[in-house]
């Protein structure tokens, strides 16, 4: 008995292809030849780390300069730690979410949408500069010494001694713009992280995986480790407050 088989191409084959065409370098419908030389996961590693360091930037700078917001705009260290962890409170809600139905979406897209609310939330953050600025009027007027932990500097125009009308003036509109910008973030580093690493390792070699995955976070460890030395540069408050001989508050208040 002869029986004649006919070739039917599988849903499988159909997915690779359109999966091949679909994961092709490119902005919309351009994709040309010379730039699929960039699917490579070694390009890939390369973006990833780079990412990851700008990332990792913001986060480190970030706690690096909190303190001097708490002073410059009256921050109690209640407020500045809701305002820390507002990116927790945003990745907790969106992880299982991403997690969940990442596996669907496009991963090279999902991560680079999660990037563009990373580099939103960076220019939320400049806002308060923009609004209230660098506290430069200070210069202009006789500075008091202040007994407000909170306050680095009190204008001799406030009749109050711990400046709380200073404070209260802008104190909860940064903080509502610092938090929700530091939300934004951690909705954004939940795709590079609950994405973008099981892709990596999900296109490399089993036995290269531990390779790719250690230059990502050495470069993330290098690049924290340099953010907090230009953070904590104590060059960075002689634009604000300049002081030709060093007086201590208690030579002040003897006087």
């Amino acid at each position: 008995m002869e029986h004649n088989f006919t070739a039917v191409p599988s849903t499988d084959s159909e997915h690779e292809e359109s999966m091949e065409i679909e994961y092709k370098c490119g902005i919309g419908k351009f994709k040309p030849k010379w730039m699929q030389r960039f699917v490579d996961p070694k390009v890939y590693l390369v973006i990833f780390c780079t990412v990851g360091v700008l990332e990792g930037a913001y986060f480190t700078y970030f706690v690096g300069v909190l303190t001097t917001l708490e002073k410059r705009f009256g921050f109690e260290s209640q407020l500045s730690g809701v305002i820390f962890i507002a990116d927790n409170i945003s990745a907790a809600f969106l992880s299982f979410i991403v997690g969940y139905y990442g596996q669907h979406w496009h991963k090279p897209r999902a991560i680079a949408f999660g990037m563009v609310m990373v580099s939103l939330s960076c220019f939320i953050c400049t806002i308060p500069y923009f609004i209230y600025g660098p506290a430069l009027h200070l210069l202009a007027r006789e500075i008091h010494v202040t007994s407000d932990k909170n306050q680095e500097y009190c204008d001799s125009e406030k009749q109050n001694e711990n400046c709380d009308n200073t404070a209260s003036s802008s104190k909860i509109p940064v903080a509502t713009i610092l938090f929700l910008a530091n939300a934004l973030w951690g909705f954004g580093y939940t795709a590079y992280y609950t994405i973008g690493a099981p892709y990596l390792d999900d296109n490399v070699k089993k036995k290269n995986a531990p390779m790719y995955f250690s230059s990502s976070s050495l470069s993330s460890i290098s690049s924290s480790s340099v953010v907090v030395v230009v953070a904590d540069d104590p060059r960075r408050s002689a634009e604000l407050y300049q002081v030709n001989e060093p007086v201590y508050p208690e030579e002040i208040q003897s006087q």
